[in-house]
Protein backbone atom coordinates (compact mmCIF):
# COMPACT_ATOMS: atom_id res chain seq x y z
CA UNK A 1 0.00 0.00 0.00
CA UNK A 2 1.36 3.15 -0.91
CA UNK A 3 2.82 5.35 1.83
CA UNK A 4 -0.07 8.49 0.90
CA UNK A 5 -2.97 6.04 1.16
CA UNK A 6 -1.69 4.56 4.84
CA UNK A 7 -1.31 8.15 5.82
CA UNK A 8 -4.97 8.71 4.38
CA UNK A 9 -6.20 5.35 6.49
CA UNK A 10 -4.43 6.12 9.70
CA UNK A 11 -7.29 6.92 10.91
CA UNK A 12 -9.87 4.37 9.87
CA UNK A 13 -10.41 0.81 11.37
CA UNK A 14 -13.83 -0.33 10.35
CA UNK A 15 -15.20 -1.19 7.19
CA UNK A 16 -18.06 2.06 7.53
CA UNK A 17 -15.42 3.93 8.29
CA UNK A 18 -13.20 2.78 5.26
CA UNK A 19 -16.60 3.50 2.85
CA UNK A 20 -16.84 6.87 4.62
CA UNK A 21 -12.81 8.19 3.96
CA UNK A 22 -13.51 6.71 0.14
CA UNK A 23 -16.42 8.87 -0.24
CA UNK A 24 -14.03 11.67 1.24
CA UNK A 25 -11.16 10.71 -1.28
CA UNK A 26 -13.90 10.57 -3.99
CA UNK A 27 -14.89 14.35 -2.80
CA UNK A 28 -11.39 15.49 -2.56
CA UNK A 29 -10.91 14.29 -6.42
CA UNK A 30 -14.03 16.37 -7.89
CA UNK A 31 -12.26 19.66 -6.22
CA UNK A 32 -8.66 18.91 -7.36
CA UNK A 33 -9.92 21.32 -10.83
CA UNK A 34 -12.02 23.79 -8.91
CA UNK A 35 -10.67 26.89 -7.08
CA UNK A 36 -7.38 27.47 -8.96
CA UNK A 37 -3.88 26.88 -7.86
CA UNK A 38 -4.93 26.39 -3.70
CA UNK A 39 -3.69 23.65 -2.15
CA UNK A 40 -6.77 20.75 -1.76
CA UNK A 41 -6.88 21.54 2.36
CA UNK A 42 -8.17 24.83 1.37
CA UNK A 43 -10.54 23.89 -1.54
CA UNK A 44 -12.28 20.79 -0.56
CA UNK A 45 -16.01 20.76 1.40
CA UNK A 46 -18.48 18.21 2.47
CA UNK A 47 -15.42 16.11 4.12
CA UNK A 48 -14.62 15.73 7.89
CA UNK A 49 -12.35 17.62 9.85
CA UNK A 50 -9.84 14.76 10.39
CA UNK A 51 -9.41 14.06 6.87
CA UNK A 52 -8.63 18.01 6.22
CA UNK A 53 -6.13 17.46 8.42
CA UNK A 54 -4.88 14.72 6.76
CA UNK A 55 -4.49 16.10 3.38
CA UNK A 56 -3.13 19.38 5.05
CA UNK A 57 -0.11 17.02 6.62
CA UNK A 58 0.42 15.22 3.19
CA UNK A 59 0.52 18.66 1.82
CA UNK A 60 2.79 20.23 3.86
CA UNK A 61 5.60 16.94 3.72
CA UNK A 62 5.34 17.51 0.01
CA UNK A 63 3.77 13.91 0.24
CA UNK A 64 1.09 15.05 -2.63
CA UNK A 65 1.83 16.42 -5.99
CA UNK A 66 0.92 20.26 -6.41
CA UNK A 67 0.10 19.78 -11.00
CA UNK A 68 -3.94 19.31 -10.72
CA UNK A 69 -3.45 16.27 -13.16
CA UNK A 70 -0.93 14.72 -11.48
CA UNK A 71 -2.47 15.20 -7.89
CA UNK A 72 -5.80 13.57 -9.58
CA UNK A 73 -4.09 10.60 -10.74
CA UNK A 74 -2.34 10.15 -7.26
CA UNK A 75 -5.99 9.97 -5.84
CA UNK A 76 -7.56 7.88 -8.33
CA UNK A 77 -4.52 5.60 -7.52
CA UNK A 78 -5.65 5.86 -3.48
CA UNK A 79 -9.21 5.07 -4.36
CA UNK A 80 -8.08 2.05 -6.10
CA UNK A 81 -6.21 0.30 -3.61
CA UNK A 82 -8.83 1.67 -0.87
CA UNK A 83 -11.00 -0.30 -3.38
CA UNK A 84 -8.83 -3.38 -3.39
CA UNK A 85 -8.62 -3.78 0.65
CA UNK A 86 -10.36 -7.34 1.84
CA UNK A 87 -11.92 -6.67 5.56
CA UNK A 88 -11.61 -8.94 7.96
CA UNK A 89 -14.83 -9.99 9.45
CA UNK A 90 -15.09 -10.33 12.51
CA UNK A 91 -18.16 -10.94 14.92
CA UNK A 92 -17.95 -10.29 18.78
CA UNK A 93 -20.48 -10.50 21.82
CA UNK A 94 -20.20 -6.53 22.32
CA UNK A 95 -19.29 -3.35 20.44
CA UNK A 96 -15.70 -2.96 20.62
CA UNK A 97 -13.43 0.09 22.01
CA UNK A 98 -11.41 2.30 19.75
CA UNK A 99 -8.52 1.48 21.92
CA UNK A 100 -9.99 -2.69 20.99
CA UNK A 101 -10.11 -1.72 17.22
CA UNK A 102 -6.31 -0.36 17.30
CA UNK A 103 -4.92 -3.27 19.32
CA UNK A 104 -6.60 -5.66 16.77
CA UNK A 105 -5.33 -3.47 13.32
CA UNK A 106 -1.83 -3.46 15.25
CA UNK A 107 -1.75 -7.42 15.92
CA UNK A 108 -2.92 -7.84 11.87
CA UNK A 109 -0.01 -5.43 10.98
CA UNK A 110 2.72 -7.01 12.87
CA UNK A 111 1.12 -10.91 11.50
CA UNK A 112 0.42 -9.52 8.10
CA UNK A 113 2.61 -6.67 7.71
CA UNK A 114 -1.03 -5.05 6.04
CA UNK A 115 -3.49 -2.40 7.51
CA UNK A 116 -6.57 -4.57 8.50
CA UNK A 117 -10.09 -3.02 7.57
CA UNK A 118 -12.57 -4.67 10.33
CA UNK A 119 -15.97 -5.37 9.20
CA UNK A 120 -17.53 -6.07 12.92
CA UNK A 121 -21.10 -8.18 13.77
CA UNK A 122 -22.05 -7.66 16.98
CA UNK A 123 -24.00 -11.03 18.29
CA UNK A 124 -24.59 -11.39 21.93
CA UNK A 125 -24.83 -14.75 21.14
CA UNK A 126 -21.60 -15.88 20.95
CA UNK A 127 -21.15 -14.91 24.56
CA UNK A 128 -17.62 -13.84 24.43
CA UNK A 129 -14.55 -14.47 21.90
CA UNK A 130 -14.90 -13.99 18.62
CA UNK A 131 -15.38 -15.15 15.24
CA UNK A 132 -12.82 -14.23 12.49
CA UNK A 133 -13.40 -14.56 8.49
CA UNK A 134 -10.30 -13.45 6.25
CA UNK A 135 -8.78 -14.62 2.82
CA UNK A 136 -11.02 -17.61 2.50
CA UNK A 137 -10.25 -19.03 6.26
CA UNK A 138 -13.07 -19.03 8.85
CA UNK A 139 -12.12 -19.19 12.56
CA UNK A 140 -14.10 -19.58 15.45
CA UNK A 141 -13.14 -18.62 18.95
CA UNK A 142 -16.48 -17.61 20.55
CA UNK A 143 -17.47 -19.30 24.09
CA UNK A 144 -20.52 -20.56 23.34
CA UNK A 145 -18.99 -22.80 20.52
CA UNK A 146 -16.73 -24.14 23.89
CA UNK A 147 -19.58 -24.30 25.80
CA UNK A 148 -21.56 -26.12 23.77
CA UNK A 149 -18.95 -28.76 24.01
CA UNK A 150 -18.70 -28.73 27.69
CA UNK A 151 -22.55 -29.27 27.16
CA UNK A 152 -22.33 -32.25 25.28
CA UNK A 153 -19.08 -33.73 27.21
CA UNK A 154 -21.47 -33.50 30.42
CA UNK A 155 -24.58 -34.66 29.16
CA UNK A 156 -22.47 -38.05 28.15
CA UNK A 157 -20.96 -38.62 31.32
CA UNK A 158 -24.40 -38.25 32.82
CA UNK A 159 -26.07 -40.24 30.71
Amino acid sequence: MDEVTKTILSDVYTAGQLIERLEEVEEASRWVYKGGQSPLSEKILNVSDPFIKIIRQLEEENKLPTARKDLSGKLKKVTKEIDSIDPVKMTLAFTPSTELLKKIEEQFLADKNEKAILDITVNSQIIGGCILEYGGEYRDYSLVKQLEGAIEQAVKKVI
